[in-house]
């Protein structure tokens, strides 16, 4: 793997925190560290907790990506490319995830857990994919001087504010 650009840096950290909600999701509190994240027997709280994450620091995560970092990289890559498909399948994907999230509400016991763990597993490959393959080929395609400019928007930009959920 290529180092990050530090422009992409700010998006990268997001990343890490979304990593660590994925796996609450997926595996509820953790018994052996300190973690403000719900029991799963409080589904209520669970919901509420799981949504205010996603609509606030998740939501905001996909908007940088989205107004800031992927109209700048859609110039560099032709239509019908892989990186093309690539770049299609990310932003798919963000809308997917925001639809699986909406739809927890009425979920209850086993259905909600599962509901929970097939959610962070599917935000865990997004972030596997836009790391291991859109982030280095973004770095590549974008010329310096324009992620630099990036970079300086997202450092203003970025910010995680529901992380002690966690």
């Amino acid at each position: 793997m290529v180092k990050r650009h530090d422009a992409l840096v700010p998006l990268s950290k997001e990343h890490f925190s979304h990593l660590v909600f994925a796996k609450r999701l997926r595996e509820g509190k953790p018994e052996k560290i300190e973690s403000n994240w719900p029991d799963n027997s409080d589904e209520k709280k669970l919901i509420l907790q799981t949504k205010e994450y996603f609509t606030v620091d998740m939501l905001h995560h996909f908007e940088l990506e989205e107004q800031e970092v992927f109209p700048i990289y859609k110039m560099y890559i032709e239509e019908g490319s892989p990186e093309k498909q690539l770049l299609n399948f990310i932003l798919e994907h963000h809308q997917i995830v925001k639809q699986k999230i909406q739809s927890i509400d009425p979920l209850q016991g086993k259905e909600l857990i599962n509901k929970l763990k097939e959610i962070g597993t599917d935000i865990e490959e997004h972030i596997r994919k836009e790391e291991r393959q859109l982030y280095e080929d973004i770095q590549k395609k974008i010329p310096t001087d324009e992620l630099i400019e990036i970079g300086k928007l997202l450092q203003e930009k970025s910010l995680l504010k529901c992380s002690n959920y966690l």
